[in-house]
């Protein structure tokens, strides 16, 4: 269904055809750490995204772009669950990028619609689905929507099968660990029970990562998948304490204009101004992780 949906969107679309055909001049190059690569993609189509205003009060319902009355006539959307729309993403970071959106005009806040991403992961097992904080990368943090982006994509995949790991907890229906030496903290949750993995993220590790007792959101990306044959989520839950490091505030030739989100914990770096692709070094990637990560 989701083939089948982008691919009359990018027939009927401009906006989205031309922005897809773009992707093949997309410029990627990767740095390799211990056991584990970063890859930093050049993509000039993402520079309003990663330039975006977040403050509340510079994102209307009158100009949000998620809600139903301010997209486009091209842009057509499919129900999920009669809450959800899901469209084609007309700015993408990968080919077949999808954007799940809540029907309502509501703050983007994880706790209580994670169920949604586990059962998106379910129902379209050959994608993940991702949650980008409303201080953690969302681009448009007062409408809640969720992401989606084929497997095979992001570093993580991979590296969550090749490095060492730290256990957490590990009961008869779950298991937790974190990865060891990966430049960020990576949590990772994997159970067959969906209830035993919305209790976690929502209860257990909300609380663990709350710097206050009020019902604010810890800062964080997730990103979750789903294998088919064994009937296993895997939840990959990055941790935050900073929405940008300073190189985003830096004036002139020291500005690195830098905004990471799900995409770029899980191990793509998203730049959207070829000098900065251009001058990114090894260095700038674990400064910007130490920074960012918590």
């Amino acid at each position: 269904m989701l083939n089948d949906f982008f691919l009359s969107q990018i027939k009927d679309w401009d906006l989205a055809y031309n922005n897809y055909q773009a992707l093949q001049l997309v410029k990627t190059k990767s740095f390799l750490f211990d056991g584990f690569e970063i890859k930093v993609q050049y993509n000039p189509a993402r520079i309003q995204s990663t330039n975006a205003k977040t403050d509340s009060q510079e994102q209307q319902i009158s100009l949000c772009p998620l809600c139903r009355e301010n997209r486009s006539d091209e842009q057509k959307s499919i129900p999920f669950l009669d809450l959800f729309s899901v469209m084609v993403n007309p700015y993408p970071i990968f080919d077949r990028h999808f954007t799940i959106a809540y029907n309502q005009h509501s703050q983007q806040y994880l706790k209580g619609f994670s169920f949604f991403l586990l059962n998106f992961a379910r129902r379209y097992p050959n994608y993940l689905v991702f949650y980008n904080g409303p201080r953690s990368g969302a681009s448009l943090p007062n409408h809640l929507h969720l992401q989606a982006i084929p497997k095979g994509n992001l570093p993580v995949e991979k590296d969550v099968l090749l490095l060492k790991k730290k256990p957490l907890i590990i009961d008869k229906l779950g298991s937790s660990y974190y990865l060891c030496n990966y430049l960020r903290m990576c949590i990772v949750l994997e159970s067959v029970s969906d209830i035993w993995l919305m209790s976690y993220l929502e209860h257990t590790l909300w609380k663990h990562l709350s710097v206050n007792s009020n019902e604010e959101e810890p800062m964080m990306n997730v990103i979750v998948s789903y294998d088919r044959e064994t009937k296993v989520w895997r939840l990959f839950v990055f941790p935050r304490k900073k929405h940008r490091p300073t190189q985003f505030y830096e004036q002139g030739n020291n500005r690195l204009l830098i905004s990471p989100g799900t995409i770029d914990m899980g191990g793509v770096l998203i730049v959207p101004r070829e000098e900065d692709f251009n001058k990114i070094t090894k260095d700038i990637i674990q400064d910007i992780y130490n920074q960012i990560s918590l």
